[in-house]
């Protein structure tokens, strides 16, 4: 795919406005980018079973007209698709989609144990999509949604209507190999056959505490990275407007976006999802020294999630951050603590109202 730039627009009035949902344990983003005139409009995933309604919500607000430029659902673990999946439900949309991204047992190449009924929720999402008709990772041709090559010398890039820069940094084709005999073998299980949908709740919260954490111990620890095939298997893209940017990592390997950000000698990020809601076998130390980024976001209301581990290698390497919590947890509350704060110079920010809103046009990078 041919590389597009993406000048600074210098005109008043643009917009690059991020809206993270409350999706329980999951990802849900509403991306809404352009002009106050001209607004288009990107969804990432959608959360648990309850997803759906946030979405609806927020479609109610939008102008009649409106319309999604696109939906990326990024892997099938439920906490990314099941929201989306009891979105397509409906006999009819409340919005028209132009095209989703989602790589089904189809697009996985042929050349354990994962999250229970992940394939089975994935081949009801295929089935839905062709029952919607939505155009389907037609900006890849209909094929997968993936990095074709082990070394490529260049990644795929896409530029959406109004001047969304989207770069795909994850997965390359080794992981959507490795995930392939996993969801056959889940499939089977069900007395089904792989493929199939082609062809035809809030968790208790753990506490905590509000003790904060031994930062010194934490960082001598040894990161061991995660081996999980759906995991793996996440659409990761850096998301470009009018000079910013948000690397959306879904719950991808560290080890591949730093891969990627090699390819693009790319080091400055507006804002990193950081992966996998903060566990701390997703975001290598290595990977918060490569990149040049001072804005972190975290979505999930798992007690144990994000963990010490993760805030404590961000701290390490970064000065002054910003953590964006997209819930006022027991466990995200712990890191008011002002003591904490003043030591190691970070900031947070919580949702004022259902979802939280960050502005990342006005996002100082200095």
């Amino acid at each position: 795919m041919e590389q597009i730039d993406n000048p600074v627009l210098e005109a008043p009035g643009y917009i690059f406005q991020l809206t993270s949902f409350p999706a329980t344990c999951g990802d849900s983003f509403w991306l809404t980018y352009g002009t106050l005139d001209d607004q288009h409009h990107v969804l990432i995933d959608g959360g648990t079973a309850s997803g759906d309604a946030n979405i609806g919500k927020h479609i109610e607000k939008l102008p009649n007209n409106s319309e999604l430029e696109l939906m990326i659902v990024t892997h099938y673990d439920s906490d990314h698709i099941e929201g989306i999946r009891k979105l397509l439900l409906a006999d009819s949309l409340p919005i028209h989609i132009k095209e989703i991204w989602f790589n089904d047992y189809d697009r996985l190449d042929t050349s354990i144990e994962l999250e229970t009924f992940g394939a089975r929720m994935g081949e009801e999402l295929a089935i839905l999509i062709n029952k919607h008709d939505i155009p389907w990772n037609i900006s890849f041709n209909e094929k997968a949604v993936v990095i074709s090559s082990e070394n490529p010398k260049s990644l795929p890039i896409v530029t959406l209507p109004g001047g969304l820069k989207l770069t795909l940094l994850s997965p390359y084709q080794k992981q959507l190999s490795e995930l392939k005999p996993v969801w056959e073998q889940q499939i089977l299980n069900l007395d089904k056959e792989a493929g199939y949908g082609a062809k035809i709740g809030k968790r208790k919260l753990e506490n905590f505490g509000s003790t904060a954490p031994e930062f010194e111990k934490l960082w001598k620890n040894t990161f061991s990275g995660d081996n999980d095939e759906g995991n793996g298997s996440s659409i990761a893209v850096l998301a470009e407007f009018n000079g910013k940017s948000i690397l959306f990592s879904a719950d991808a390997f560290s080890e591949v976006i730093m891969k990627s950000l090699d390819i693009l000698e790319r080091k400055k990020i507006t804002l990193l999802k950081v992966s996998h809601h903060g566990g701390s076998r997703n975001t290598d130390p290595k990977l918060i020294d490569q990149i040049d980024c001072r804005h972190f976001l975290f979505s999930t209301n798992k007690g144990s999630k994000p963990t010490e581990q993760t805030l404590a290698y961000i701290l390490k390497s970064t000065q002054n951050p910003t953590f964006y919590f997209n819930y006022k947890s027991q466990n995200t509350k712990d890191w008011e603590n002002d003591i904490s704060k003043m030591e190691y110079g970070y900031h947070t920010q919580y949702p004022s109202e259902e979802a939280l809103s960050i502005d990342v046009h006005k996002i100082t990078e200095d």
